[in-house]
């Protein structure tokens, strides 16, 4: 990753694992626990993405409706999808104000081609502050005085 990455597809995870809705719950959760992930994008037969099941809409379903167990039954079916080319500022800007904990990335016939969730965004967010702390001087915690005063424009001693 380069150090100030601008666009979507330079920092999503490449290839996403892909789930049909007519899965069982159980099995989607099996997928997630052997992949190490949270969030499956749900494809039909043409490997259009037509929902998003995560680890939390699975627990919260088969808590809710212990008979039905499909990812149909508990799927988004209208998840934040983009193209690998978006800027990745308005990516992580719209995934913060909606609260979304994912966005599945789609090449222009609609086939998933990525994700990027919230852990890839800390990612990109703790490399960027390394970066800048390299090129910065510490920061120091201030007491109240202290930031009042410089706060008035008056050094402190």
């Amino acid at each position: 990753m380069e150090q100030n990455p601008k666009n979507l597809s330079e920092v999503m995870t490449q290839g996403a694992v892909t789930v049909e809705p007519n899965l069982s719950l159980q099995d989607a959760l099996e997928v997630m626990r052997s992949w190490g992930m949270r969030h499956l994008p749900v494809v039909d037969e043409k490997n259009q993405v037509i929902g998003l099941i995560s680890d939390r809409d699975i627990y919260r379903y088969m808590a809710l409706q212990p008979t039905k167990k499909l990812v149909a039954d508990a799927m988004s079916t209208q998840p934040f999808t983009v193209k690998g080319g978006e800027r990745l500022a308005a990516v992580v800007k719209m995934m913060a104000n909606n609260k979304y904990g994912c966005a599945i990335v789609c090449d222009l016939k609609g086939e998933v081609t990525g994700i990027f969730t919230t852990t890839d965004a800390l990612f990109v967010l703790s490399r960027l502050l390394e970066t800048k702390a390299e090129s910065e001087p510490e920061f120091r915690l201030m007491s109240l005085e202290e930031y009042l005063v410089s706060w008035q424009g008056k050094k402190t001693s």
